[in-house]
């Protein structure tokens, strides 16, 4: 993957269910911009119900993203109110291996992005910069800040990052319900970043066999033969790691449970870092996988 261009994905997931469509956004007439006879409903990973996304009529603005020779930085400081994502990112709402019946919109809120995911028959969105990026000295970094800690996602609501050579998602009638086997045919890798503080990641080659060319996951208990392992799970109450990644309630404002996650690849290493610290690495990989 290090000698080929590559995407980077931020995505929110959930789990696999079926539903009934909320429809097409209606015509925003009612207060604040939402639809008249658009009722509050229950999100994906959302401690009360609300007006989704779909159901508003989304300002626009200037985008906010400084992109440099191989280099992104967004800070997301708009200053706007249910804004639409701006032109310097893709947005995949429907992704091909989703349900057709799904209700889902990015938008930016908060001075952050954001993503309204109907509960049923939604498995998740995606989003990336609208451009490519190369390994730099044998290393890629990416840093997301995120709100990963939040107890009552459970093992229905994550947040993932994904390093991609494909464009878009590909993976037409897939059933795996995670981001990073959505490009089958294209080599990818990804970590999805769950609530119980356990990263998990997985590398994909260009086959497409099996589950999407899976050929390895690695976690706490998954160690693939690296000749270095570290952490990969919150450890001792008060250590190191514990108090790096926090934790939530579904209640609390998700700015008080945002933390900074930095994923670095290299050609036989994985690392996450939670907030500076070291929180799980995997190095020492063996040649081929």
């Amino acid at each position: 993957m290090n000698t080929r261009p590559v995407r980077l994905l931020l995505c929110a997931l959930g789990g696999l269910a079926g539903c009934e469509s909320a429809g097409p956004p209606a015509e925003p007439t009612g207060p604040e911009g939402v639809a008249d006879g658009c009722a509050e409903i229950a999100l994906l990973g959302a401690p009360t119900p609300v007006a989704p996304a779909w159901c508003r009529e989304l300002v626009t603005g200037p985008g906010t993203a400084a992109s440099g020779p191989n280099r992104w930085t967004d800070d997301f400081d708009h200053h706007l109110s249910f804004a639409s994502v701006d032109d310097a990112y893709r947005v995949f709402d429907h992704a091909p291996a989703f349900s057709p019946d799904c209700s889902a919109r990015h938008f930016r809120h908060n001075e952050h992005w954001m993503a309204d995911v109907g509960t049923d028959g939604c498995e998740g969105v995606l989003l990336r910069p609208d451009r490519t990026f190369r390994f730099e000295g044998g290393r890629l970094v990416v840093e997301a800040t995120v709100a990963a800690g939040i107890g009552e996602y459970g093992g229905r609501v994550w947040p993932e990052i994904v390093v991609t050579t494909a464009p878009e998602p590909t993976a037409r009638g897939n059933s795996d319900l995670y981001a990073y086997a959505q490009f089958p045919g294209s080599w990818s890798f990804g970590c999805r970043l769950q609530s119980e503080r356990v990263p998990i990641c997985a590398l994909f080659d260009d086959s497409g066999r099996g589950t999407a060319g899976r050929t390895f996951e690695i976690s706490f208990f998954q160690h693939e033969g690296a000749t270095r392992v570290y952490g990969g799970e919150p450890g001792p109450v008060g250590g190191a790691r514990d108090r790096a990644w926090r934790v939530c309630d579904g209640g609390d404002p998700d700015l008080l449970c945002r933390d900074r996650f930095r994923l670095e690849l290299e050609r036989d290493a994985v690392r996450v870092f939670v907030n500076d610290v070291l929180y799980m690495e995997h190095a020492g990989l063996p040649a081929g996988t």
